[in-house]
């Protein structure tokens, strides 16, 4: 099943962001670097596209989840949040993507 597969893919960030020094704001620290540019966009789309397909998103996580608190923290960067595309233009590809 694909959320079992995309459930122990998020438990592995998880434990890779617990492992991090406590305060680290990052991926790989407290710079923004590749990885966080590859993992936003994809969680991006976890949080807008999934829940109206799948019935599940990353608030489902509890707020305390590291994977959340990553998400939130990081998607308030400018660079993000100033060239992110519209939510429902997310929704709109994955449904186009789907069929």
């Amino acid at each position: 099943d694909l959320l079992v597969t995309l459930q122990m893919a998020l438990t592995r960030f998880r434990m890779h962001l617990f492992s991090l020094p406590i305060g680290t704001q990052y991926a790989c620290g407290n710079a923004l670097t590749l990885a966080d540019c590859e993992l936003l966009p994809a969680l991006y789309v976890l949080q807008n596209a999934t829940a109206p397909l799948k019935g599940w998103s990353l608030n489902n996580l509890p707020e305390s989840d590291e994977i959340r608190q990553y998400y939130n923290r990081a998607s308030t960067l400018p660079a993000f949040a100033q060239t992110c595309y519209p939510p429902n233009v997310a929704l709109q590809g994955w449904t186009a993507a789907r069929s």
